[in-house]
């Protein structure tokens, strides 16, 4: 099973070197990046600053808006579907725990 940052790694390595310094630029003008620290930066160190700057939690959100706004749909649908799944088998796991205490309550 991914992690949110592996399917933001993954996302990214999809860009060509074109799209990759596109998006680095979209990325520094919504403000809270520096392009001293994007400008060098490979797809991997980008998510890391992206993780950074705006929590594990936000990072996704960032990284589709900024998809969309270059109009690579298709990409940002594949991450939007690979996000899901990632949620729902995290969900799934959780339940899986909450059941086995339950579980373990009830018998002793």
């Amino acid at each position: 099973m991914d992690s949110i940052q592996n399917i933001l790694r993954n996302t990214l390595g999809k860009l060509t070197d074109a799209q990759l310094k596109k998006f680095k630029f979209r990325l520094k003008d919504m403000g809270t990046i520096p392009w001293g620290n994007l400008e060098k930066s490979d797809s991997d160190d980008t998510v890391d600053l992206i993780v950074q700057a705006y929590t594990l939690k936000d990072s996704d959100r960032v990284v589709l808006r900024i998809l969309k706004m270059m109009n690579l749909n298709q990409l940002a649908m594949d991450m939007e579907k690979e996000l899901g799944t990632f949620e729902l088998q995290t969900l799934k796991d959780c339940f899986e725990v909450i059941f086995h205490l339950m579980s373990s309550n009830l018998v002793e």
